[in-house]
């Protein structure tokens, strides 16, 4: 504020110093500095300068030298600045005003151009979420399509191969049917068969020498096609020879 560069001014125009390099400033100012930047260096030249051997300005500053970019007052030696460019401090401090508006200028320039680049970014980034969101959806759609076509492509396979099964399951039960109802009338040939044996004991080989027309039918039909008469009951001729009881 006003009243903080005041002070500054006073204190400056009160206790002027100069380095070795010529560059004046502020006696309080400058102990400050070096005690933050543990050296003794000028803060415009970075010159290194002893702490005794500071030159004192009592003058105010009236012109300043841009060859040596340092302040002059009425009662610095002038003569070591004749070939150099001097100008009036009100003049400088102008300048210095116009360059501090230019930087600023440039700096808000810079500032708006990283805040409309921000923008664009963050436009990009709620961009980006958007397209995650909109291709993640796209993606679980089109797994959600091919796992309900295998669901229904396993169902369908499994229904056919059970389909199959059943009949082949109807097909061998229905051979397996015939297969137990030919056991079943061969096993009445062979008890009808033993049971003609059985007669043996009680009638006479006579009697038995030629089977009952009924049985040899039924016998005949139970057989294999293949299988001749003959072999169909083997035994039965050689009945006639055994003794009678």
């Amino acid at each position: 504020d006003k009243k903080s560069r005041k002070d500054n001014s006073d204190v400056c125009l009160v206790d002027p110093v100069s380095l070795s390099c010529n560059h004046s400033f502020c006696s309080s100012c400058l102990q400050k500095f070096w005690e933050q930047t543990q050296s003794r260096n000028c803060p415009i030249c970075k010159r290194k300068s002893s702490k005794d051997h500071l030159g004192v300005n009592f003058g105010e500053p009236k012109v300043f030298c841009k060859d040596d970019q340092r302040a002059l007052c009425s009662v610095c030696d002038i003569s070591q600045h004749q070939s150099h460019t001097v100008v009036p401090v009100e003049v400088v401090i102008k300048e210095l005003k116009e360059e501090l508006k230019s930087d600023k200028k440039y700096l808000m320039d810079r500032k708006n151009q990283c805040r409309r680049v921000e923008e664009t970014l963050n436009q990009m980034i709620q961009h980006s979420k958007k397209q995650l969101l909109s291709t993640e959806r796209q993606i679980r759609a089109q797994f959600n399509k091919l796992h309900q076509f295998l669901k229904e492509e396993e169902e369908s396979r499994v229904a056919a191969l059970r389909e199959e099964e059943e009949q082949k399951r109807k097909t061998m039960m229905g051979e397996m049917k015939r297969i137990q109802e030919q056991m079943s009338s061969l096993s009445e040939s062979i008890s009808a068969v033993e049971a003609e044996l059985q007669k043996d004991k009680e009638q006479t080989s006579t009697s038995l020498a030629v089977p009952p027309p009924a049985l040899y039918s039924h016998c005949k039909l139970q057989c294999h096609p293949q299988t001749s008469l003959s072999r169909e009951i083997p035994v039965l001729p050689r009945l006639s020879a055994c003794p009678s009881a």
